[in-house]
């Protein structure tokens, strides 16, 4: 982020995302692969989503403390979602998200 006033440390104060002044900084990259369930489905089948984030918003996106300690330096390694959903022999019209 650009700040005219230069601060000395390099850090704008107050700013959480933004927080290193006058840097070029990678704010993410996302990447999600995912499968969805056929809804015409008759047998068993599943579906999946996975999403992650790479870069430095992934420092305060952490959900409880996961990949927390992996990387240690601005740019790190976030699992923004992942899910997997089922859909039954016996029932077609049934999906089974976990949770």
């Amino acid at each position: 982020m650009l700040n005219p006033q230069r601060p000395a440390d390099a850090n704008n104060f107050g700013q959480l995302f933004t927080d290193k002044a006058n840097q070029f900084q990678l704010n993410q990259i996302l990447l999600t692969a995912q499968r969805a369930i056929d809804s015409k489905e008759t047998g068993f089948a599943v579906g999946f989503k996975v999403q992650l984030m790479y870069g430095s918003d992934a420092r305060y996106t952490h959900f409880l403390g996961e990949l927390d300690r992996s990387i240690g330096n601005r740019y790190q390694l976030d699992v923004v979602e992942a899910n997997v959903s089922l859909h039954p022999h016996e029932s077609p019209h049934f999906l089974l998200p976990p949770g």
